[in-house]
């Protein structure tokens, strides 16, 4: 028998392996008249051989896939360091953002060590509970002249311009193009230069899409809906805006006027229409839809998830259920506060009790996402069982006008 050929493909444990599992006996090639014949040993070793080089060749494809790499050119090097910039950026503004927020918490007496999105509700509440100065005889501000606003500094004593000026135009656009829709359109506010770079982002860069999808643009979104007549580049473009910002699509949705409805929610029925073509499936797009209403900035769900997961295919209450799909919870602030969000709609999703779906999630073989509903649950109960007392008090009122009906047809 010739003996072993030496390769690399050894070192990895497959001589090793052969020698320590017993070999099964090899099937028969074919049977004749004098009986089963068996191959021999040299075709077998030859068998083996080939497996080997076979191996190898595989190997040293792989190694030489591993070690080619794409040569970067001007255009890919300037986007990774637009988007490092803007990343950059990013943590700068939010850091400026959260200190901002921390020395007005202390001045108007909040406690300082709260989260930004707590802090600025009970900011937003003081401002709204503040009383609106008198009107003089004049149509003036009837206030004290200790609290008018000091007057405008000249031009001299007046802060420098925006830093974002000292950035190239091109780089600058690129960097807007890469911060979040809300605070590429604010950039417009800080200077001429920064406006300029922030319509350019808007409207020709990476936000293109939306200035067509939205009406405060070429308002085509909206119009495809309404109209139900979808070319292949309308589902395109449907689908390229969900995918960028749903955030932002949302709040667009919720923008939109009122269209005919079979389930008389007319107020929701231009949303029904775009989440059912970009979202066909509810046990996988209930999560990006989930979090989307998170990057919303807190828009109210109206009913939209319950009519969505009504329209298409799959079976989202036995997802919930069970507890296996993804529910958008990293989208959130925290994981509880998307355990709160869906807990406030689980009565649309086929469940008679918040207690019934909780008794649900006892079962949830994912422990850690179990413990975050309970968490949730057991925050927002008082808040919950009046949710129920509602929904309750809507189907009595159904039942009744259903009995209506039948005796008056």
């Amino acid at each position: 028998m010739p003996s072993p050929v030496s390769s690399p493909v050894s070192s990895l444990g497959s001589q090793s392996a052969r020698k320590a599992t017993p070999r099964r006996s090899p099937r028969p090639r074919k049977v004749t008249a004098s009986g089963p014949q068996w191959p021999s040993s040299d075709s077998s070793d030859d068998d083996d051989d080939e497996e080997v080089r076979r191996l190898e060749a595989a190997l040293a494809a792989a190694k030489a896939k591993k070690k080619r790499r794409q040569p970067l050119d001007d255009v890919t090097i300037e986007a990774i360091r637009a988007v490092a910039a803007s990343r950059e950026l990013c943590c700068a503004l939010m850091a400026a953002s959260g200190k901002e927020l921390r020395r007005l918490a202390k001045l108007c007496g909040i406690e300082a060590n709260q989260t930004g999105t707590v802090i600025l509700a009970e900011l937003e509440k003081l401002v709204a509970a503040a009383p609106r100065p008198k009107r003089g005889v004049d149509g003036v501000d009837d206030v004290e002249e200790s609290s008018l606003p000091p007057p405008p500094a000249p031009k001299s004593a007046r802060p420098a311009a925006s830093g974002y000026d000292t950035l190239n135009a091109d780089v600058l656009t690129k960097v807007l193009e890469f911060l979040p829709l809300d605070d590429a359109a604010a950039t417009k506010q800080l200077s001429s230069t920064t406006a300029s770079a922030a319509r350019g982002a808007l409207t020709r860069g990476r936000w293109r899409p939306f200035k067509t999808f939205c009406q405060d643009g070429d308002g085509r979104g909206c119009r495809t809906i309404a109209l139900q007549s979808y070319t292949d580049q309308d589902r395109a473009l449907l689908r390229e805006v969900w995918a960028l910002e749903s955030g932002a699509v949302m709040k667009e949705l919720a923008s939109w006027p009122l269209m005919p409805s079979s389930s008389r929610r007319h107020d929701i029925e231009g949303a029904m229409r775009y989440l059912a073509l970009v979202e066909p499936e509810a046990t996988s797009g209930f999560g990006r839809i989930v979090a989307a209403f998170a990057a919303s900035g807190g828009l109210a769900a109206r009913g939209i998830i319950c009519q969505w997961s009504g329209r298409v295919d799959g079976d989202l209450h036995a997802g919930l259920e069970q507890g296996n799909i993804d529910l958008g919870l990293s989208a959130w602030e925290t994981p509880t506060d998307g355990a709160k969000f869906i807990l406030r709609q689980v009565l649309s999703f086929g469940f008679w009790s918040h207690a019934e779906f909780m008794g649900r999630v006892d079962n949830w073989l994912d422990r850690r996402k179990a413990e975050i509903f309970v968490e949730a649950y057991e925050e927002i109960t008082e808040e919950l069982d009046e949710i129920e007392e509602q929904e309750e008090l809507y189907r009595s009122v159904r039942e009744v006008l259903r009995g209506v009906e039948e005796d008056y047809y």
